[in-house]
C-alpha cells in the first residue's frame, strides 16, 4: 500500500470517529433528559440532582459507547475500517453496547440500588429481574443512528 493511500484511511477514521463521538454526545443528552420521568428521581429529587445526572448519565453514555465501539474494532476492524468491514463492526458496536446496558441495568437497580424506574417505565421481564426499554432502545438507536450518519456523511466526502 502507498503510503498516501495509508494516510487517506488514518484520515478518513480520524473523521469517523470524530463525527460519531460527537453525534453520541448529541442525541445521548436529548435521550436522557427525555427519559428522565421514567426515573425515581425525576419525582423525589432537585433540579440540581436531575440534571447533574443527565450530564453525568451522558458522559457515561459517551464512554460506553468509545469503548463498545473500540472493542468492536479491536475484535474485528482493519486498517481500511471503516471503508471496509464497516457493517461488522457497527453491528458488533451496537451488541456490545446492548450488553453492558443489560449488565448495567442490573447492577445499579437490583444491586447497588441506585436508581429505580417509575410504573410508567415499560420494562422487559427477563426471569426475576425487569430491565427499562428506554435504556435498551437507546443502546439500539442512538449508536445505530450514529454510525449510520457518519458512515453516510464520510462517504458523501470521499465522493
Amino acid at each position: 500500500m502507498m503510503d498516501h493511500e495509508n494516510h487517506n484511511y488514518k484520515a478518513v477514521w480520524l473523521r469517523f470517529m470524530r463525527g460519531y463521538i460527537t453525534l453520541i454526545a448529541i442525541f445521548n443528552i436529548f435521550w436522557e433528559m427525555m427519559q428522565m420521568p421514567l426515573y425515581t428521581m425525576w419525582n423525589n429529587d432537585t433540579w440540581g440532582t436531575i440534571i447533574y445526572s443527565v450530564i453525568h448519565c451522558t458522559f457515561g453514555d459517551v464512554l460506553i459507547a468509545v469503548t463498545s465501539i473500540a472493542l468492536a474494532l479491536l475484535i474485528c476492524g482493519n486498517s481500511q475500517w471503516p471503508q471496509k468491514n464497516f457493517c461488522i463492526v457497527a453491528v458488533l458496536t451496537v451488541i456490545i453496547g446492548i450488553s453492558y446496558t443489560f449488565y448495567s441495568e442490573w447492577l445499579n437497580i437490583y444491586i447497588h440500588k441506585s436508581w429505580a424506574y417509575t410504573d410508567t417505565m415499560p420494562v422487559l421481564n427477563i426471569g426475576p429481574w425487569d430491565f427499562g426499554i428506554s435504556p435498551l432502545m437507546q443502546w439500539l438507536i442512538i449508536p445505530s443512528l450514529a454510525l449510520w450518519l457518519t458512515q453516510k456523511r464520510l462517504a458523501a466526502k470521499c465522493n
